[in-house]
């Protein structure tokens, strides 16, 4: 989308909007797919493994947007393009490969978003959800700090996606361990040491 739109601001806007929204219709679902197919004793550790997963490809691109910028200097225009290719593989494969196991038949009625809606009358779910809702206002993106970086110690902005590739590494080594160990202490203790560490940082 970004190479249709160029430097108009709405349509980045707007392909920033589509993209959240994109990330929020296939988030649900998906942690849907992984807490049903998971014993409840060990939902933090399959977590924990997909986050290890997902994050490979976050360690991956910066590496391949590093090799393309480094051939070709500030062509910002190639990475995205490389990024629209991995994307179509990847479509492609979820496309040809992934099935769904068979579903259970049901007699329940399909649940109405009045009906989701009306969950945040549940006291504990209300609290969860402004919880969440305050952290997310303090969460601090990860790309702020490293152009705060950047601007302190003047890097050349080519070795900017390393930054990324660290970050991912560090995550997808840590994900599965430390979802077994939320599933062994506790995943408010390791949930809320996390924000800790975050506030730290």
């Amino acid at each position: 989308m970004l190479l249709v739109v160029g430097a108009s601001p709405v349509g980045i806007g707007s392909s920033v909007g589509l993209d959240r929204i994109g990330k929020g219709l296939r988030t649900a679902p998906r942690d849907a797919l992984i807490s049903l197919s998971t014993p409840r004793s060990r939902l933090a550790t399959a977590f924990g493994v997909h986050r290890a997963l997902d994050t490979t490809g976050a360690f991956l691109g910066p590496l391949i947007a590093f090799v393309v910028l480094l051939s070709a200097p500030e062509n910002y225009r190639a990475v995205f393009s490389v990024s629209l290719f991995a994307a179509l593989i990847g479509l492609g494969i979820i496309t040809l490969f992934v099935r769904n196991r068979p579903a259970r038949r049901s007699s329940a009625a399909p649940i109405s978003v009045r009906q989701a809606l009306a969950l945040l009358c549940d006291r504990r779910l209300r609290v969860l959800t402004l919880i969440s809702c305050a952290f997310g206002l303090v969460t601090i993106s990860d790309a702020f700090l490293y152009v705060g970086l950047q601007r302190h110690i003047k890097f050349d902005y080519s070795f900017f996606p390393l930054l990324f590739a660290g970050t991912s590494l560090s995550y997808m080594l840590l994900a599965a361990p430390a979802g077994r160990l939320a599933d062994r202490i506790g995943r408010r203790r390791v949930f809320i040491g996390g924000y800790v560490l975050l506030a730290v940082a």
